[in-house]
């Protein structure tokens, strides 16, 4: 039988999830309507059946909220990297706690005793590390770099990026400019970022070694923004530096108020908000040394362990006998064993790290483990 053509439909949204998809109820199936708020009556049109409800793309608005606000980014309207710009900066927060109020009641059914404020950091140019995805497009003559449509697998059509720290956030046509220059451009589906706070690199994936020309166009790129550039031909054990040809420090990121430096790697994970990733170590400190005493002698268990992250942070600060990693890769291990900071932190604890699925169910997780 042929499908039913789908057709516009008209309704008020009810509710918003944390990613800004309306909720409808209409013609007795949910729809998730990708940019609609809470209140507004709209149109929209169904793209992607489910079970339980269906995706579906705004076509117009016929009662704005008054939460409504102009998108700064001028993609913002195709491209998939954010999803709350048209919505204010303050109702934001308030559909992600009210988001964290629901999963709490309706999975965990639990009603926290009291609620903290909400951490907050800069609205733009907060993001250190990004993932850009490349394509050589012939129909428009030009390659594109940036993030992936929101109703699509393409590649948004975008010059600048309004969340990416500066200066990358105005170096998307320039990418661009660069890549289509390139004689291996069509095989090279994607760029890494990584900000640090002494330098910038940028990792090109390379599928096929580039040429001579190639390698000189990377390195005219770098000395002109002012780039540490790398070329990964491989796995993450195979990414190399091309410009400059040698680097005094590796990139790094600081928290003043403990006088701790992490070195990292370009392709090693990093919380993407700076301040952020204060405000977190800042807040667990203060709760630490609050509740001290009472937990003086527990074990401390940190799921997702990497010494670049959250627990090494403040590992100095913490007075447990025993610390327990796990992550669900050995490779992110290797970092722990070269940081110094960590060294000098864990003299006296006796500090294990495991490798683990970290999706299984809690106590097979743990397996014993800890006891």
């Amino acid at each position: 039988a042929r499908r039913k053509r789908r057709e516009p439909e008209t309704a008020t949204i009810n509710a918003v999830t944390h990613d800004g998809r309306g909720i409808a109820d209409a013609d007795g199936k949910k729809a998730f309507v990708v940019g609609a708020l809470e209140g507004e009556t709209v149109t929209f049109l169904r793209r992607k059946a489910h079970r339980n409800f269906d995706e579906a793309e705004l076509l117009e608005i016929h009662t704005p909220s008054p939460d409504r606000i102009e998108a700064r980014c001028a993609a913002y309207d195709r491209c998939g990297g954010c999803s709350l710009q048209h919505v204010s900066v303050e109702q934001q927060r308030r559909i992600k706690e009210q988001t964290l109020r629901d999963n709490l009641e309706r999975i965990g059914r639990v009603e926290p005793v009291t609620w903290l404020e909400p951490m907050t950091g800069p609205d733009w140019h907060y993001r250190r590390r990004a993932r850009l995805a490349v394509k050589d497009v012939r129909a428009k003559g030009r390659t594109l770099v940036g993030f992936r449509e929101r109703h699509a697998p393409f590649i948004a059509d975008m010059q600048r990026c309004e969340v990416l720290a500066q200066p990358v956030d105005g170096l998307i046509s320039k990418l661009s400019e660069l890549v289509g220059t390139l004689t291996i451009r069509a095989r090279l589906p994607q760029i890494e970022v990584a900000v640090g706070e002494n330098d910038i690199a940028l990792v090109f994936r390379v599928l096929e070694p580039p040429t001579p020309h190639d390698e000189a166009a990377f390195r005219d790129f770098g000395a002109a923004q002012g780039l540490r550039i790398y070329l990964q031909p491989g796995g993450l054990d195979s990414v190399r530096l091309l410009h400059p040809e040698s680097v005094q420090d590796p990139l790094f990121y600081t928290l003043p108020e403990f006088d701790i430096r992490i070195d990292f790697e370009p392709v090693d994970f990093i919380q993407i908000n700076a301040e952020i990733n204060r405000s977190m170590v800042h807040f667990a400190v203060e709760q630490h040394r609050a509740i001290g005493p009472i937990i003086a002698e527990m074990q401390l268990l940190a799921f997702f362990q990497q010494s670049s992250h959250f627990f090494h942070n403040i590992f100095q600060h913490f007075i447990q006998r025993n610390h327990f990693g796990m992550h669900g890769h050995p490779a992110f291990f290797q970092f722990a064993e070269r940081e110094e900071v960590v060294q000098d932190a864990v003299q006296g604890i006796d500090g294990r790290l495991y490798a683990s699925n970290m999706f299984l169910p809690f106590g097979l997780l743990l397996g014993g483990l800890v006891s």
